[in-house]
């Protein structure tokens, strides 16, 4: 349960990735199916899934000629392979081989029989449809509802209301796991069931299925374009296919092409575009960009109206003045057949070129306010030697080319050249955007560098969303000197393994001792026993009734677990134990006294 709850967790999160299939997308399923095969069944899959991606070839024509032979599976492949390829295989027999299928009543070899005898455009003969819908109500499986969906889309003949009426009952079946539709049966089962439902709803001219249900499915089908193996990908292939393809209700998805979100002086205009679940553009679609609104500033990237466009690119303006992070707000418009995508929301970014200005490193002794180095940062990398009475004071500022900004992210780290260590120090910014690193050498020496003297690296980081890129600037070295009372004896290297020899268990009396001790602790019970029987203790009149069997027991019993108690039973469960003892002990002992108390009355 607990596997299954973190795979439901994680498919989750993989639905919320899954928009369509991205460039990047196909490029790595295109490197999947481009494997050798060993078998038919793996060529059709190959052949087809390189036919939905437009990369069909000829590659697997000598493999499927050699390898084809006159039965039902191997003819289902060939045939479907045939469809999409440009092979020439010789099919003579065939048809005879197919027909006498369909007197067959396994439903799944009645619909590989049709399906063959399409692709290889024989004559399908007397419609075995009636018998495929009486097969499918009979085992009453998705599996079975959906091959005598995809039989009927094939015969030239009206599809039965029945059977029309059947594919929205069987959808409800689906198991909802947030906004994704599935059937038990996973991925092929799911796609096996859309291919069905949709070219009966293209035959029906009218989609069986409504809108909710064919995004949800949607869903749960790109939710696993992450999983590898041929037979996920031709499935997930075969199930985006007939999504984009079906002519009545395709699901459609706003997306950014091309990372255009992220927008720099060479790229002022952001790329959107409504794709199909193949990832395919929607030429007639329109976009529209209803907010652009910083959350920081609350500034608008392009104006507080919305701005639509037909070719999905959005130009713009005075990018120097709009440097920052935006939240997009974007709806589209689709024409007939397709469904209206869900307005999405996307972080859009400006982003400069950032650098260093004006920047001066000091090293002033604090004692005589001496100045021992005072120095641009254009001639770095610099050297110096700084001792407990140096201050370290760097000040700059940080440019996008036409003005000072002040940005996320700025310190200088020091960087032991023997050790590693490292010690950063923040960089403060002023009202007019200049930024200093001051640091006092004397109150930093034990806490900061914890009085590690010796040769630092000395360099200025600075980061920020809206930068290119992170900006690292070697500013130079510096020799730090300190006192003999300021080294720590310890060596900052690993220590040498310490080990410990436990103390050797005391030596145990022999035997005979602990026989002899333990007859001497048991020995006063036998003398009890002993006086009982010189003085003659009556036990004749010992009444067997239950309130003396439960008194007698209950007093052993109470002798056990002060026993237990010594031995090591801590005391809340000691008193756990006597308090229900005790009662039953306490009752007992009554009865029984009142029926001695009564045998003597009756006995005057």
């Amino acid at each position: 349960e607990y596997k299954s709850y973190l795979r439901m967790i994680l498919f989750l999160v993989l639905i919320g990735l899954a928009s369509s299939l991205s460039p990047a997308d196909r490029t790595r399923i295109q490197e999947e199916i481009n494997v050798s095969v060993s078998s038919l069944k793996e060529a059709y899959q190959v052949a087809l899934s390189k036919s939905i991606l437009g990369s069909a070839d000829s590659s697997l024509c000598d493999f499927v000629s050699k390898n084809s032979q006159l039965n039902l599976d191997d003819l289902y492949y060939t045939s479907s392979i045939l469809k999409v390829s440009k092979c020439s295989v010789s099919t003579s027999g065939a048809e005879d081989v197919l027909k006498s299928e369909l007197s067959s009543d396994s439903l799944k070899k009645i619909f590989k029989a049709v399906v063959a005898l399409n692709n290889l455009g024989l004559d399908l003969g007397e419609s075995v449809l009636p018998k495929a819908i009486d097969i499918a109500k009979k085992e009453d499986t998705v599996m079975a509802y959906s091959l005598a969906y995809i039989i009927s889309s094939v015969y030239n003949e009206e599809v039965p209301q029945d059977l029309l009426d059947s594919v929205e009952d069987i959808a409800h079946r689906a198991d909802t796991i947030g906004d994704a539709l599935s059937f038990d049966g996973g991925l092929i089962e799911t796609v096996m069931f859309l291919k069905g439902a949709l070219a009966c709803s293209v035959k029906a001219e009218k989609s069986l299925l409504n809108d909710e249900m064919i995004q949800k499915f949607s869903n749960y089908v790109l939710g696993n374009k992450y999983k590898q193996g041929l037979s996920n990908v031709f499935y997930l292939l075969s199930g985006l296919d007939v999504l984009s393809n079906n002519k009545l209700a395709v699901p459609t998805r706003i997306i950014i092409l091309e990372d255009s979100n992220v927008m720099t002086r060479e790229t002022e205009f952001i790329k959107l575009s409504v794709v199909d679940p193949l990832g395919q553009s929607i030429h007639t679609a329109k976009v529209t960009i209803k907010s652009s609104m910083s959350p920081l500033t609350g500034q608008s990237l392009f104006g507080k109206d919305p701005i639509n466009s037909s070719t999905g690119e959005f130009l713009l303006p005075k990018i120097t003045d709009r440097r920052g992070i935006y939240n997009l707000e974007v709806e589209g418009g689709v024409p007939t057949g397709y469904l209206a995508p869900a307005n999405a929301k996307f972080p859009a970014k400006v982003v400069v070129e950032g650098k260093v200005s004006d920047g001066k490193l000091k090293l002033v002794d604090t004692d005589d306010n001496r100045v021992l180095l005072d120095s641009d940062l254009s001639q770095a990398p610099l050297q110096g030697k700084a001792s407990l009475s140096t201050r370290f004071v760097l000040d700059f500022y940080v440019s996008d080319g036409a003005e000072n900004i002040a940005i996320h992210q700025a310190f200088v780290r020091f960087t032991n050249v023997k050790t590693g260590q490292e010690v950063h120090f923040v960089a403060q910014a002023d009202l007019t955007r200049k930024y200093t690193v001051d640091v006092h050498f004397r109150s930093s020496a034990a806490k900061a560098f914890k009085s590690v003297g010796g040769e630092y690296q000395v360099q200025l980081v600075l980061g920020d969303p809206t930068l290119v890129t992170s900006i690292t600037k070697n500013v130079g070295s510096i020799n730090l000197v300190l006192p003999e009372s300021l080294i720590p004896a310890s060596s900052p290297f690993p220590k040498p393994e310490i080990t410990h020899v436990f103390r050797e268990k005391e030596k145990r009396p022999p035997q005979v001792v602990s026989f002899v001790f333990t007859g001497l602790v048991f020995l006063p019970a036998v003398i009890l026993l002993i006086m009982w029987g010189k003085l003659g203790a009556n036990v004749s009149n010992f009444s067997f009734s239950l309130a003396s069997v439960g008194f007698h027991v209950g007093l052993l019993t109470i002798m056990a677990i002060y026993v237990n108690f010594y031995l090591g039973v801590n005391m809340f469960t000691t008193m756990k134990c006597l308090s229900l003892v005790a009662v039953v002990t306490f009752l007992c002992g009554n009865r029984l006294l009142s029926s001695i108390a009564s045998a003597r009355k009756a006995s005057k």
